[in-house]
This record gives C-alpha cells, sequence and structure tokens, in this order.
C-alpha cells in the first residue's frame, strides 16, 4: 500500500467518526501542509474544520477521492486548492486542467448538494500561475463557486497564518453579530 492509499484509509476511517455538516478543506500539497484543524479550534470560529488534503495531489487524480475524502462529510464548505503539483509537472497542459477542474466541481455540487464552494488560488511562483488563477476564478464564476485570491501573501513561516485569516470569513456562519466581527482581522 502506497503513501497516498494509507492517507485516504486513514479519512475514510475518520469520516466514520466525524461529524457532518462541516467545514472541509481539499487540496494538494499546500493545503496538506497547513495544520487547518489547529487554527481554526484557535481561531474561534465555532465549525467544525477537516483537512482531507493529500500531498502531491494532481488534479488528474483528485476526482478518485472525493468519495472516500469529502462524499461522507456532505459538508456545508469546502475549501478546494489544487494547481501547485499540476503547474511544476512536465507537459502541463491549461485546458487538460480546467476540464478536470470544472468535472471535480461539478461532481462535489452534485453529491454534496447546497455545499458552498470555494476554490482558493494556487499559490506558486510558476510562471503560469497568475493565468491558471485568473482562468479558475472565471470557472469559479461560471460554476456558481468563490474564488478566494490568496497569491499575494508573502510566503515565509507566518504564511499559512496569513492565508488562513484570509479565509477565516468564508467560514463563518452568517449573519455575523459583533462579537463574531471583532476577531476578523484587517486582509
Amino acid at each position: 500500500m502506497n503513501k497516498i492509499e494509507k492517507k485516504i484509509n486513514r479519512y475514510e476511517t475518520l469520516n466514520r467518526i466525524s461529524k457532518q455538516g462541516g467545514i472541509v478543506f481539499f487540496g494538494s500539497s499546500y493545503f496538506a501542509g497547513m495544520n487547518v484543524e489547529e487554527l481554526a479550534a484557535d481561531s474561534g470560529i465555532g465549525a467544525t474544520v477537516y483537512n482531507r488534503s493529500l500531498e502531491g495531489l494532481r488534479i488528474d487524480a483528485a476526482g478518485r477521492f472525493l468519495q472516500s475524502c469529502i462524499h461522507g462529510l456532505q459538508p456545508s464548505r469546502i475549501f478546494i486548492n489544487i494547481g501547485e503539483c499540476d503547474l511544476a509537472a512536465r507537459g502541463f497542459e491549461m485546458q487538460s486542467f480546467l476540464n478536470n477542474f470544472e468535472w471535480l466541481l461539478l461532481s462535489l455540487h452534485r453529491k454534496c448538494g447546497g455545499c458552498r464552494i470555494h476554490i482558493v488560488s494556487v499559490v506558486s511562483d510558476n510562471k503560469n500561475a497568475s493565468e491558471l488563477n485568473a482562468q479558475l476564478k472565471k470557472l469559479a464564476s461560471n460554476l456558481g463557486c468563490t474564488f478566494i485570491d490568496v497569491a499575494s501573501v508573502e510566503h515565509d513561516d507566518l504564511a499559512c497564518i496569513r492565508i488562513f485569516d484570509m479565509l477565516k470569513p468564508y467560514m463563518r456562519r452568517f449573519p455575523v453579530n459583533f462579537a463574531d466581527a471583532m476577531l476578523y482581522q484587517a486582509v
């Protein structure tokens, strides 16, 4: 059993005891490296947050993991960040990537009804990253998703915290009361 299969088995086991209707982070290496659950617990957002990201995940394989990682959780919100490994791969084809990403989004809309889907921009120094993010923003608009641009965040040891702070307003349940509003940090 390879590393990804072990991770998938772990997620399937965790999903059996996990709460449905929470928030799920699903992505590749950038999200896989974020300690999302700890950041959420420390931020007081008042929602259950799970990270179902896989190191090295590429868009052509992402669809296979939806059933194992996402569908059973029936999340209220999903944050997707996939693309940095695709950009780094030899022979990256933008249109093929976008077609696979669109299929992924349509599958989530179909299997996780009522779920809000947030596409988080690709975090990469690759020369094609800005074009890919522009295309993802357009795709988000066309499919009723929200695009969140985090590409401008300076990439240092605290980047994950700053990015998580940018995502927090999208995680909160609305309407926001005054006490919740005071927890938001200016972005």
